[in-house]
């Protein structure tokens, strides 16, 4: 089917369409709800009291029960042990080690370090083929080259 065909059938459908939904929506009449059995309504009439509780219930205990604590708040307990001291972090990258056994020499932080150096409050202590050893606050650590 050609294209100008196709337009001119969608067209002549769509005022179509719009027509017949229209005349459906506004000049129809709709039923009316059908009103309920004079039976249905005269049962219900009769019904009368409450409806008696299962046994072994008592409804004025559970009237005068307080209810709980609202099952969905969270609450945040503090913890019953005092905080432990941070524990000592060091912001050391260790990014290549130059060895040699005169004068070993590391990257530590995009710097350049020596045996003897400091840097960011820590000591370099050694330097080795694969390590670098760093002392800051009586505390020793090994830095090793990362990968990556």
């Amino acid at each position: 089917m050609k294209a100008k065909t196709r337009q001119k059938i969608v067209i002549a459908a769509l005022p179509a369409a719009m027509i017949w939904g229209a005349y459906n929506l506004f000049w129809t009449d709709q039923p009316e709800p059908a009103a309920p059995p004079a039976a249905a309504v005269q049962a219900t009439a009769e019904i009368t009291g409450s409806i008696a509780p299962p046994p072994g219930l008592d409804l004025e205990r559970v009237e005068q029960a307080r209810w709980g604590a609202d099952p969905f708040r969270t609450v945040i307990k503090p913890s019953s042990k005092p905080a432990d001291k941070p524990k000592e972090e060091l912001k050391l990258i260790l990014s290549g080690i130059v060895f040699n056994d005169k004068s070993p020499m590391a990257v530590i932080n995009k710097k350049s370090v020596r045996t003897g150096d400091s840097i960011n409050g820590a000591r370099i202590v050694s330097i080795d083929r694969n390590s670098v050893t760093v002392e800051r606050n009586g505390r020793t650590f090994t830095l090793r080259v990362s990968k990556g």
